[in-house]
């Protein structure tokens, strides 16, 4: 605090704190971050926490800083403003030394000439936890930044001393502007000795305990133990009285011989310990079991769920009685490792765990407790498909609360099951029929032609399901014919009136401001999103039933495919057909997009082929790609452009965009199969062998392999990914196409 209030014209603006594991870094950035804002000094913290995806993502740091003090200073937020006006695309772009410059230096002079006589502070704990990929990249930013700012500015960073921070800020701690403080086990002993004393006078008043029970030289003993390391300390003593409390004062001298013996002053072991002490009375695979999967689900979340959606995303059993789980008591019950903050434990709780529980649990240190990484995000990722395969089904039900977790994150978990990045969804609903009672269509295996009457296609119920970009609005085509727009945290839920028969597909806007639909009624129509008005509509032109309309990436077309084997390009703002027919296939079409420039279409048919056009000019580019032995339902590009994902009923296929040919991914066959093990005792995780293999000549990877019943592929690009996901049991497809989260029939 001494440091913060120096504002000479000699002052070190930045002050970086390096420590071992577990001797309170974060505790004391926490204390100061608590009384620089009691003070009113306070302009901005970043917690950085690896169970929260949303933090260790760079290029949000300054973004998110920025944003904080703009709600300090009207100056600030006016300099912001300003700021994205003219580059927008700051807020989302990877973090970059222009970022850093224009959200960061620049705000933050701003602040220091609005409050020139007082400092402005701005706290970053935990920089090691940043995405690893990434961390030299941010810490070679901030080692430019740090360096250039007023004297009032003071920017506390407080990390492990990995060796990739140490060296890129090693070489600044000669500069007179920049403070080092390395927090070490063995110079801590004097304040985790005075921590420790405080808290068990705490406990003694509390359950009028006296030294004569304690004993002094137990006292001296436990801060030896400690040996200045503050994470032992503070679980230790929240051992002692979790254990007081279930067993009553007569414990205490069990409690403290186990702190005090040989060994104990190693935190894993006092981990171990107190695992081992806490089922002490269960016997059985299924303790171990239970334990590892909730841990590993509380460990591998991407963003913070309380203990209610924590429970409602596993579903956990006891796969000898079926009763649920209860996860609150667990939380409860490992309190003493588990970090749940202050006040009683209830189902809105956040478990948190520390750093070096997690290190422990994760390590063989924890024998029987060791949880498995790749099977908790495998199961996470198995769970999340699942919720969304219910709300396919369940569409009129209550949305399940985890709903904005599971779009946003399912996909992230299956990544770090394969290695590579996927994108995001899934669901499940009725059977579909790919036929219209007033059209034929080509039989792919008998090739002849056959008409399927109305019983197989104008049942009621869900057909299609699209999330808009942000996730907050979600669209139901219908087969009454309607559309059903409904907010995914509100609820709330408006009807779309127009089309006279089954609507097959919806798709947002890239701005999410529009809805496109496409029907069994030969037409198109496109709605506002927010008050359920139709805009534009019907566009006519086909003379089949139309099977997808998107728009493309610029918002200012639309493609759509139809039943007559043709696409056709529409002007999204006047209704206009700009080009089209389109032909080539020789069947009915099922899906058309648009590249991510906008410059092509990739199109999927019954057929069992997919055709790259011009979307400017109509031309074939490329095509018939073969490889499919059934329909192609869907085919999209990836998000550079470069490759194509083909999904039929029973394979995903990688194809290069510019040559056609077939690119061979990483994943194939039963060795890569992702699902529930169907053991009685112990239900789990086959995971597949993870793998990061480049597609030849590109930065690029891909992957294809099985997913319970069904089969994902996709093509990552550095952090950008384009994925699908089919499961043929349930007629589920699943994609996302400019932002958005797209469930629909194969």
């Amino acid at each position: 605090m001494d440091w913060t209030a120096d504002i000479s014209d000699t002052a070190r603006c930045f002050f970086w704190m390096s420590g071992d594991p577990g001797v309170g870094k974060s505790a004391i950035t926490a204390s100061i971050a608590k009384e620089s804002k009691r003070r009113r000094v306070l302009w901005a913290q970043l917690f950085i926490n690896r169970n929260d995806a949303r933090t260790v993502d760079p290029r949000f740091f300054f973004p998110s800083i920025a944003q904080q003090m703009s709600k300090s200073s009207l100056a600030v937020e006016y300099a912001v403003q300003e700021i994205l006006k003219e580059q927008p695309e700051l807020m989302v772009d990877d973090i970059s030394i222009d970022q850093a410059k224009k959200l960061f230096v620049n705000t933050i002079r701003i602040a220091s000439k609005s409050s020139p006589t007082f400092p402005v502070v701005i706290v970053i704990d935990a920089l090691d936890e940043t995405d690893f990929k990434r961390l030299a990249a941010t810490v070679e930013i901030l080692s430019e930044v740090l360096l250039d700012l007023p004297c009032n500015a003071k920017v506390l960073i407080s990390s492990r001393a990995e060796d990739i921070i140490r060296d890129v800020f090693g070489p600044q701690l000669t500069n007179a502007r920049v403070r080092h403080m390395h927090l070490s086990a063995k110079d801590s002993i004097p304040e985790v000795t005075t921590f420790l004393e405080m808290r068990v006078a705490a406990i003694m008043k509390k359950h009028h305990i006296n030294w004569s029970q304690w004993g002094e030289e137990r006292m001296r003993q436990l801060c030896t133990q400690a040996s200045g390391l503050f994470i032992w300390a503070v679980t230790a003593i929240e051992y002692i009285q979790a254990e007081i409390e279930e067993a009553g004062k007569e414990c205490l001298d069990v409690v403290l011989d186990q702190l005090n013996a040989n060994g104990m002053d190693d935190v894993n072991t006092l981990y171990l310990t107190i695992l081992n002490q806490t089922y002490r009375r269960e016997s059985g695979p299924w303790r171990y079991q239970r334990f590892r999967r909730i841990m590993g689900a509380i460990l591998a979340q991407q963003s913070p769920l309380h203990i209610a959606d924590i429970e409602g995303l596993l579903d956990l059993r006891n796969p000898t009685t079926g009763t649920p789980a209860d996860i609150e008591h667990f939380v409860r019950r490992l309190r003493t490792v588990l970090v749940a903050g202050a006040g009683e434990i209830s189902s809105q709780t956040f478990p948190r765990v520390h750093r070096s529980f997690s290190d422990f649990v994760t390590s063989e240190r924890a024998e029987d407790f060791r949880v498995d990484m790749i099977d908790s995000n495998g199961e996470l990722a198995i769970r999340c498909i699942g919720q969304l395969t219910r709300l396919w089904v369940g569409a009129r039900e209550e949305i399940p609360a985890q709903l904005r977790y599971v779009i946003d994150n399912w996909s992230l978990h299956l990544m770090r099951v394969v290695g590579v990045k996927v994108d995001e969804a899934q669901r499940d609903d009725e059977s579909i029929s790919a036929a219209d009672p007033i059209d034929t269509v080509m039989d792919p295996d008998t090739n002849s032609r056959a008409q399927v009457g109305v019983e197989a296609t104008e049942k009621p119920g869900i057909w299609c399901i699209t999330f808009s970009p942000d996730g907050t609005r979600m669209a139901f085509a219908q087969g009454d014919g309607s559309i059903r727009l409904r907010g995914t945290q509100t609820g709330n839920e408006v009807s779309l009136l127009g089309h006279t028969r089954v609507v097959t597909f919806v798709a947002f806007s890239p701005d999410g401001k529009r809805i496109v639909s496409a029907s069994f009624d030969q037409t198109i129509r496109i709605w506002n999103s927010e008050t359920g008005d139709m805009v534009l509509g019907p566009l006519e032109g086909h003379t089949g039933m139309v099977w997808s309309a998107v728009f493309s990436p610029d918002g200012r077309r639309i493609v759509s495919a139809s039943g007559d084997e043709t696409i056709r390009i529409w002007n999204s703002e006047t209704g206009e057909m700009m080009l089209g027919p389109l032909k080539g296939h020789t069947n009915t079409v099922f899906s058309a997009v648009f590249s991510p420039d906008g410059r092509l279409i990739v199109s999927a048919s019954f057929d069992k082929t997919i055709r790259i056009w011009d979307s400017r000019s109509g031309d074939t580019v490329l095509g018939p790609l073969e490889g499919h032995q059934n329909m192609v339902c869907f085919a999209v590009f990836s998000a550079d452009g470069r490759h194509i994902l083909s999904c039929s009923r029973d394979s995903i296929l990688v194809w290069d965009s510019e040559i056609g040919e077939r690119v061979h991914p990483s994943f194939e066959g039963e060795s890569a199969k992702l699902s529930f093990t169907n053991s009685e005792t112990a239900p789990y995780i086959i995971t597949p062998p993870r793998s990061n293999m480049p597609v030849q000549g590109t930065s690029a990877s891909s992957y294809s392999f099985s997913l319970e019943n069904g089969v994902v592929g996709g093509v990552v690009n550095s952090s950008v990914d384009t994925w699908l996901y089919a499961d043929p049991a349930s007629n589920i497809l699943i994609g996302r196409y400019t932002g958005q989260l797209m469930l629909n029939s194969l």
